[in-house]
């Protein structure tokens, strides 16, 4: 993997992606909350558990 980042850096523009700290809270009886990767809120997947 270094080499290829090596190779991709060398031969052109790169967009260094910003990590932020990824910090979600639990509530009992939820559902479909999960961390969606572009951390958009994906509402229509939220539920009670049953």
């Amino acid at each position: 993997m270094g080499k290829i980042q090596a190779i991709v850096i060398d031969e052109g523009v790169t967009c260094q992606p910003y990590w932020r700290l990824v910090q979600r809270h639990n509530v009992a009886g939820l559902v479909g909350v999960d961390m969606h990767i572009a951390y958009l809120p994906q509402i229509y997947k939220w539920g009670h558990a049953a």
